[in-house]
């Protein structure tokens, strides 16, 4: 089964040695969870937020442009598997037929795509379980040992220092705690 979920935050360091995070959120629900992306994805996230249009197609117009060229529609995205520390996305592209096709690729990508154009984004609900923060009445009870990274993200560590930072909510808004002041730009987004 897949829960529907939307970008609700988006951690975007300006130094490359610093994580860059999407919080993805459960429509209808309490669940949240982390993917760790690369610093040029958050970059395009960011920029597809933000409704910036480049004069010049840049990747992920380039993506667009082959499948309006090809009668192809992006219908939805699906994060549907979690292998070891890699989350596993796919793309579910419509032709004039109305055949769906997946087509494999990392979730960032796939995250920036749906931005886009406003595609829904679902998730397994196995990997929400896997990967998910609790709600927050059992936050106290709850701890996460080791963060889990998208194929674009370092691969080979169990855990990582994001040093001191941690992800509150606050009036109606998730903002970051940054104690040690190094993150350099954060988009908040209003919960779902």
């Amino acid at each position: 089964m897949f829960i529907e979920v939307g970008l609700a935050e988006i951690q975007k360091s300006e130094s490359l040695s610093h994580p860059q995070v999407v919080i993805l959120k459960e429509k209808g629900g309490n669940r949240t969870f982390p993917i760790f992306i690369g610093y040029y994805e958050a970059s395009a996230l960011e920029m597809s937020v933000s409704g910036y249009v480049s004069s010049r197609p840049l990747t992920h117009d380039l993506i667009f442009n082959i499948l309006d060229a090809c009668n192809l529609q992006l219908t939805q995205v699906l994060v549907d598997d979690l292998r070891g520390n890699t989350f596993i996305g796919k793309l579910v592209i419509m032709n004039s037929a109305e055949e769906e096709f997946l087509v494999d690729t990392r979730p960032s990508d796939a995250i920036v795509l749906a931005t886009r154009i406003k595609a829904p984004i679902f998730v397994n609900e196995d990997v929400l379980n896997i990967a998910s923060h609790p709600p927050e009445e059992e936050e106290g009870k709850w701890s996460q040992d080791c963060l889990l990274y998208t194929s674009d993200a370092a691969d080979d560590l169990l855990c990582v220092d994001l040093g001191g930072r941690r992800i509150i909510k606050k009036k109606n808004d998730i903002h970051v705690r940054d104690p040690h002041n190094t993150l350099d730009t954060v988009v908040t987004l209003r919960p779902i």
